[in-house]
Formats: C-alpha cells, sequence, structure tokens
C-alpha cells in the first residue's frame, strides 16, 4: 500500500474491512480505489505509486480503431480538410498520420492523457510539414477546461522533411487530463505528417475526478464518509489503468447506489460501475453496471467485433434497492467460465448469481487492458455511460480468478 495513504485506510473503510480486501490476494491488486479525496480531482488507488513513464497511447499511429476512427485512441475532426492514415511518408514503424488542412482552419487530432498536477512533462514530436507554414499543437487543460498551450501554437517546423520538436509543459496545480492536439500548418490546402509522438512524466492509475458534476465526501458504504456522488453527466473516475488488469484472467468488484428509485427504470443508457478497456479496439471490454432494463444489473465480457457478447443479468424483485449493492465479477479464459456476485445489506444476501461457460471467451492479444478509455463510473472518457447516484469503492485484481470465499470476503459479507 502507498506509505502516505495508510493512515487512511481505518477512516475510510474500518479496520476489519480494509483488512479483508488488502489481504485478499495483494500481489494480484491492480489497485483499489476508495473514492475518497476530500479536497482535489483524485480518486486515490491504495495499491500502486506513481512512476515516470510513457503518457500517450499509440503515439507512433501504428494502431488502427476498431471503431469509428482511424487510429486506436485518438479522436479527430477532418472539418473541410482531410485526415488520413500514411505508410509512405513515416518516421518510424510502418505508419504515420497525414493531415489536410481545408478552406477552414478546422482539422486535427487529439487525444485525452492522465497527468499528475504540478508535474512537469517533456514531448517530443515528429513533424513533416510542405515548405509552407509550421505545423502547429495545442495543450488543454481537460479538468478545469483551460489552455495550456494554445491551439494553433508554432512548433516551428516547416520543412518537407522529418523534424523532431521537443519542449516541456508543466501540468497545472487543478489538472488530471489534458487533451493533447495534432494540427495542419496555417495555409488553406497544407499538408503535414505526424509520427512518434511522445510525452513522458509522472503518471499514476489513481482516478481523475471531472471538475464539475461529482459531490465528494458523501456518506459511504459501513456509515463511512467515503462515497462520490455522480449527476450522471461526469465520471467518477477514469484512469489508464495498469496493463497488470488481465483481459485473459481477473476479479473485479464495485460498491454503488442510485440516487433515487426512479433511476432504475431510466432505459436511455446503460449505467456503468466498473469499465477494463482496450484503447486498440472499443469492442474488447469487461463491464459491469446497471442495465437498460427496470431494476436489472448487467455483467458484460466482449472479445471483439463479430464475437458474442458475454452478457448475463440480475433483476431485482419486485424493485430496484435505493441502498448500497456490491457487484463482484470474475472472468477466465483458461476454464473457460464467467462469474457473477451480489451483495445488497439489508435486502439481498450475499451470492453467485451466475456461473457461466462464455462463448468467444477469446483473450485480446496484444490489445492491452489500458488506456484512458478504461473507466470507474463511466462507459468511457470523457463522458458517457455515467453512473448516476454513488459510488464507494472498486477494486480489481489482476491474472486471477478469486474463489467464492474470497469473492464473497471482499465484497463485506
Amino acid at each position: 500500500m502507498r506509505p502516505e495513504l495508510e493512515t487512511l485506510v481505518p477512516v475510510l473503510f474500518g479496520k476489519t474491512y480494509a483488512k479483508k480486501i488488502l489481504g485478499t490476494q495483494f500481489s494480484n491488486l491492480v489497485g483499489v480505489w476508495p473514492y475518497s479525496e476530500l479536497t482535489g480531482h483524485r480518486c486515490n488507488n491504495l495499491i500502486t505509486a506513481e512512476a515516470s513513464g510513457e503518457v500517450v497511447v499509440n503515439g507512433g499511429f501504428e494502431v488502427l480503431s476498431g471503431g469509428g476512427e482511424i487510429f486506436g485512441e485518438w479522436s479527430e475532426r477532418a472539418g473541410t480538410g482531410g485526415i488520413a492514415a500514411e505508410a509512405v511518408v513515416v518516421h518510424g514503424g510502418a505508419a504515420s498520420i497525414k493531415l489536410t488542412r481545408g478552406a477552414d482552419d478546422n482539422t486535427w487530432i487529439w487525444q485525452y492523457m492522465r497527468v499528475e498536477p504540478g508535474e512537469t512533462y517533456s514531448i517530443s514530436f515528429w513533424t513533416y510539414a510542405n515548405g509552407g507554414n509550421p505545423t502547429r499543437y495545442g495543450i488543454k487543460n481537460d479538468t478545469a477546461g483551460n489552455w495550456i498551450t494554445a491551439l494553433g501554437t508554432s512548433t516551428g517546423e516547416s520543412a518537407a522533411a522529418w523534424a523532431e520538436f521537443t519542449t516541456t509543459f508543466a501540468a497545472p496545480a487543478d489538472c488530471m487530463v489534458i487533451m493533447l492536439y495534432l494540427q495542419t500548418p496555417a495555409g488553406a490546402g497544407e499538408l503535414c505528417y505526424w509520427d512518434d509522438i511522445s510525452i513522458t512524466g509522472l503518471q499514476s492509475i489513481d482516478g481523475a475526478y471531472p471538475n464539475s458534476g461529482v459531490t465528494l465526501g458523501e456518506p459511504g458504504i459501513f456509515g463511512k464518509t467515503s462515497a462520490a456522488l455522480s449527476s450522471g453527466s461526469a465520471m467518477l473516475g477514469s484512469n489508464l489503468f495498469a496493463t497488470k488488469a488481465d483481459s485473459a484472467e481477473g476479479s473485479a468488484i464495485a460498491w454503488g447506489k442510485v440516487d433515487a428509485a426512479g433511476r432504475w427504470t431510466d432505459l436511455a443508457e446503460l449505467r456503468y460501475l466498473f469499465h477494463l478497456k482496450t484503447y486498440a479496439d472499443p469492442n474488447k471490454y469487461i463491464v459491469f453496471g446497471k442495465n437498460t432494463v427496470n431494476h436489472q444489473l448487467m455483467w458484460r465480457r466482449k472479445a471483439g467485433v463479430g464475437l458474442s457478447t458475454n452478457e448475463l443479468t440480475y433483476t431485482f424483485n419486485p424493485t430496484g434497492t435505493t441502498g448500497w449493492f456490491c457487484m463482484g465479477y470474475s472472468w477466465s479464459i483458461s476454464t473457460p467460465r464467467l462469474k457473477g456476485y451480489l451483495y445488497a445489506p439489508g435486502m439481498v444476501a450475499w451470492h453467485q448469481v451466475f456461473s457461466d461457460a462464455g462463448a468467444n471467451m477469446d483473450d485480446y492479444g496484444t490489445d492491452t487492458m489500458s488506456g484512458i478509455a478504461a473507466a470507474l463510473g463511466a462507459g468511457a472518457y470523457p463522458t458517457g455511460q455515467d453512473w448516476i447516484g454513488w459510488a464507494a469503492y472498486a477494486a480489481c485484481w489482476g491474472g486471477l480468478t478469486l474463489s467464492e470465499a474470497e469473492m464473497q470476503k471482499v465484497m463485506g459479507a
């Protein structure tokens, strides 16, 4: 456990419950997120300390997206210009990205990245222009909504040849997530290429709260003040999750509570408590939360496009609970087996909801359970399938299927 957080554990959980969680297969714990930060915008992970590393995902543009965008983890706006994968003009590997400015200056790509407030980060961009205006970039503080480096800032590189642009920036004290923008040169019709994008510095797998839409310091499970309340339009937390979060075998739990009885009849959107996801393919994920069916919870694992969605459900009878409940999930492709658990103190005794062989229990291959799209209390960053109500904490074990007895213990029953 992180030394500076040891003294918080008795306050957050009570010693007995904390020992149950932290003493269960500790070496496989990816994280325990108690939603406990009362003053800032952080969902502390009690397990993993910060470490210096690469912040950008798919900075070489080698991985294509399995969704609507061209490249995994990057979002794009073509506007009146053009965005394309490039296989000839490359700096490293087999691919780069080509941006062409249209009649209006509205063509760029961007990526959300997790940073630590107050830390300094080193930047290295490889860029190739067309001999006219220089390429441009921008960095936005997504937590507070202001610019660190204004969109349209020049790299100073305008030659029709690969050149490295390097600089540094400091994350403001109120910044947990940045948006990095890569932009075309300023002249209409001008084009450029980008490759091997790198930002390095301190990072952790703590979760990042948004700047609004979340109330901290709410009464939590077992009467402890360790919960966060989400409005449904903001995330409780998000992060890159360690690659130790294993798609082939693992376990996770999360506590939740809806904010009103009527929320169980919210059929417009799924509401996730916990969501592991790959950056390369949005159809590879592990998730559980509230379904789009009255009073129903869902557990789901999907291994890719064209493969079966392994979904199991539980429907409260006759109505859903407005009290705290804990969902547990374990998955293993070696058995193969999916197991789901539920505990709602005072309403539903702890029990195994299902034990299912699952269909198409394929591994995710080289697509790791990483990227800021993996989320706590939502479907993806910055928004989507956001939880409406409270969350007290979540925990994840990588490369391990907890036994039924272990799952019962960590779920507090």
